[in-house]
């Protein structure tokens, strides 16, 4: 079985994608943000994060 999963803190999500480090923080507060806590970090499952992404946006356009 192949992963190609990464788990990125918030601060190296931020330097990676397109919302900023303020939006990640504010998703994480909210349950939206797909990962984890070990220990007092957030570990963000980057890969999942980016389909959630995209899926949000294409449900959002109009045609």
């Amino acid at each position: 079985m192949e992963t190609d999963t990464k788990f990125l803190s918030i601060r190296e999500c931020a330097a990676a994608g397109p919302l900023s480090e303020f939006v990640l923080r504010k998703m994480e507060k909210q349950g939206k943000l797909p990962g984890f806590f070990s220990g007092t970090k957030f570990l963000v499952n980057y890969r999942l994060f980016l389909e959630n992404l995209e899926k949000a946006s294409t449900e959002n356009m109009t045609v």
